[in-house]
């Protein structure tokens, strides 16, 4: 049986198949045996945030001349995650891109660039935050 868990909920539905389960041995002797599996997945980094980038980085252009694609590359190199890779016996760092980035990732590079841009008295807000609608149709010609 595998179960997906995703929740408080899940976790506790796990936990009651587990104490379920029969312990001992079999009619004919032998031992049962259960193997337990985790798997931590992490989804790609979704479409609002990609969004949310873009928005941002429309702002960011706004405020300071400089082009959105140019900047993209600015953030992608001081705070993109890297990882080591292995080719022909040599050793390379790998930038990850945002279309590579799960939603984790995705994440901290925003809040990344958040922090930097605060320094700077450049206000980007989130969705949730009270002033994002007029945000959003100011800077939404951004998006990709």
């Amino acid at each position: 049986m595998r179960l997906k868990i995703i929740n408080k909920d899940d976790i506790e539905l796990a936990i009651t198949h587990l104490r379920q389960l029969k312990l001992g041995n079999t009619k004919s002797g032998k031992q049962l045996v259960y193997d337990y599996n985790t798997v931590q997945r992490n989804f790609k980094r979704t479409l609002r945030q990609n969004n949310l980038l873009w928005l941002w980085l429309g702002c960011i252009e706004d405020n300071t001349g400089n082009k959105a694609h140019d900047l993209y590359d600015y953030y992608i190199d001081r705070f993109a995650p890297r990882k080591i890779i292995m080719a022909f016996g040599e050793q390379r760092v790998k930038i990850i891109t945002t279309s590579k980035m799960d939603e984790q990732q995705m994440s901290y590079f925003l809040k990344q660039i958040d922090e930097d841009k605060s320094t700077e008295d450049i206000k980007l807000p989130y969705p949730k935050d009270k002033h994002f609608e007029s945000f959003y149709e100011k800077y939404k010609n951004f998006m990709r």
